[in-house]
């Protein structure tokens, strides 16, 4: 394929990887004219379980969903949960806790954490356990990107995949464009985007603006959603 400046072309992800499977990297061909394109992006490099900023892939089997019912009291409209009174606790639990609310903690994520029997879980979870009377079996997403935001509306069962091109902007990032960070070392933009676990260099550029605009062109390709890379106020 052409290198010629002002030229872009994204192949597939089994011609940058050199003959990994394209049903694993299902690019769409791109052809556009940006002036500050100088090389054809061909690096790979894997992304951890967690390079997503949301949930890891590995996660804590609930307790029984009837155990939960015992326990807890789940407000669906407002996204709160509340201890039950219980007659599995003792006395001096129930007259503390009973009523109160429950899964109140928020982790260094924004997530919202409570324990039950000395084991830590999400509150989303637990509330997805509880009103669809069973767990979920892959992530939970927030809709609207508010990670102590609860209610059932909000919540909805997505892949690792999906909840990565749903997340919203990395609190590390100083470019201002998801994808997108400065090279010291070439003195250029570099726009990247991450697809199936796996970081593709989309190429360097003179311009942010250049940069956003390859970034934006992959991400769109490859079904991001338009919250993906929107700073969102976690309450």
């Amino acid at each position: 394929p052409s290198t010629r400046p002002g030229w872009c072309r994204m192949m597939s992800g089994a011609h940058l990887s050199g003959g990994t499977s394209r049903e694993l990297f299902d690019f769409s061909l791109i052809d556009c004219n940006l002036s500050g394109r100088e090389t054809l992006a061909t690096s790979i490099s894997p992304l951890s379980p967690d390079a997503s900023g949301g949930q890891s892939m590995i996660t804590k089997t609930l307790p029984a969903t009837d155990y939960l019912h015992k326990r807890l009291r789940y407000d669906h409209n407002t996204g709160e949960i509340f201890w039950r009174d219980c007659s599995l606790m003792s006395n001096g639990w129930r007259t503390r806790w009973a009523g109160k609310p429950a899964f109140t903690n928020k982790e260094a994520k924004g997530y919202l954490v409570g324990k039950i029997d000395g084991d830590t879980f999400k509150a989303h979870r637990i509330a997805w356990a509880i009103y669809h009377g069973e767990e979920p079996k892959e992530q939970i997403d927030h809709v609207n990107g508010i990670r102590t935001d609860n209610r059932i509306c909000n919540l909805r069962v997505v892949s690792n995949q999906e909840n990565c091109r749903n997340k919203s902007m990395n609190a590390k990032n100083t470019s201002g464009v998801c994808g997108v960070v400065w090279s010291k070392k070439t003195q250029k933009w570099v726009a990247q985007i991450g697809i199936s676990g796996r970081y593709f260099n989309l190429g360097y550029f003179h311009t942010l603006e250049e940069a956003a605009e390859a970034r934006a062109m992959a991400a769109a390709q490859n079904g991001y959603s338009e919250r993906h890379g929107v700073t969102v106020e976690r309450s």
